[in-house]
């Protein structure tokens, strides 16, 4: 069987054959996104910002391994400026998160990944989120809908990015990680 080799940047060329395509690496997207810092103070040797220090609760229990993600609105982005900048905390869902998110959205896809998005939200400036209606200031179905549009594509974006795998992974996921045969029948 002949070995599979990965192409590099410089090999991969768009559908027309003209110029190359560049694999940027996710670190260089998410640095490149307005709403997202860097997730940990290892990644670049500095503590968090102390917009993003506060945005977190001391009482928010992260799993263990968990890359926690902040993200900062302004607030001009939403539509709600008067109530000032607004921040949240999230993280990558597990399966126990999907199957509740899947059960909100119901027979609509559409819903569903909305409601996934939202699943990620563990923390709305500076609050855990609180479903069971006791605490209004952290009602994540308001604060969603006081975001606005512009933040809550943000977040659905992150979504989508965080649970798939960069062009680098699935070019090697494609080239070294399948492998097919076809059974033809004998004789």
């Amino acid at each position: 069987m002949s070995k599979i080799e990965t192409p590099s940047a410089k090999e991969l060329q768009d559908l027309d054959g003209g110029g190359t395509v560049a694999i940027k690496p996710e670190r260089e997207v998410a640095a490149e996104d307005p709403a997202i810092i860097g997730t940990s103070p290892t990644d670049t040797g500095e503590d968090l910002p102390n917009w993003a220090d506060t945005a977190i609760p001391s009482t928010l229990k992260i799993p263990s391994g968990r890359t926690v993600v902040v993200m900062k609105f302004r607030a001009e982005w939403t539509d709600t400026p008067h109530k000032g900048d607004r921040t949240c905390v999230l993280w990558n869902l597990s399966c126990g998160d999907i199957k509740i998110a899947n059960e909100r959205g119901g027979d609509n896809g559409f819903n569903t990944m909305i409601e996934r998005a939202k699943k990620m939200v563990r923390a709305i400036d500076g609050l855990e989120v609180d479903y069971s209606g006791r605490n209004p200031a952290a009602n994540l179905q308001t604060w969603w809908t006081e975001i606005g549009e512009k933040c809550r594509v943000l977040i659905q974006s992150h979504y989508s990015r965080s649970h798939s795998l960069d062009t680098a992974e699935r070019i090697d996921f494609l080239a070294h990680c399948v492998v097919a045969r076809t059974n033809l029948p004998t004789g």
